[in-house]
């Protein structure tokens, strides 16, 4: 696992390097859903938090409009996921983002997937790989929300 841990700790993620206060809150609601066994859409995810980016809106306080989800919002959350995998996995053995799914289809978006391929996790372009890794992840955080963690904060 250590070339991983490397290639893990090699990403930058510059927005959630400048919001531990949303950082927190994000991992909180997934360590949340994670103590019930369920799943939360990214829009739940998201839904109510500020965030306070220097890049965007000046550095003022900015939400995502869940009912009109742009690009800068895709990449913001995408950030703020990488970020809480990297210490999930690091700390705790898996990646939390797996409970986090697209609303309507009950499974990660794309960029999960994809970025478990880059990490050479999945096989590209394997279905059922892909979902066997998923469903896993989505046990072992179970197994850690469930066992009565303090949630992704025992990670940091």
């Amino acid at each position: 696992m250590g070339d991983l841990e490397d290639k893990l700790r090699s990403y930058e993620w510059p927005y959630a390097a400048q919001d531990p206060a949303a950082l927190a809150e994000l991992g909180s609601r997934i360590a949340t859903v994670g103590r019930r066994r369920g799943l939360i859409t990214y829009s739940q995810l998201v839904d109510g938090v500020i965030f306070h980016l220097a890049e965007v809106c000046g550095g003022g306080p900015y939400h995502i409009d869940i009912g009109n989800w742009k690009g800068i919002d895709r990449r913001i959350v995408s950030d703020f996921l990488g970020r809480i995998d990297v210490d999930s996995h690091s700390a705790l053995g898996f990646m939390a983002s797996a409970l986090v799914v697209r609303k309507g289809e009950g499974v990660p978006g794309k960029r999960f997937f994809k970025w478990m391929e880059e990490l050479k996790l999945i096989p590209q372009r394997d279905e059922d790989a892909a979902i066997s890794f998923w469903t896993r992840q989505k046990e072992l955080a179970y197994e850690h929300y469930l066992g009565g963690s303090a949630g992704l904060e025992a990670a940091h």
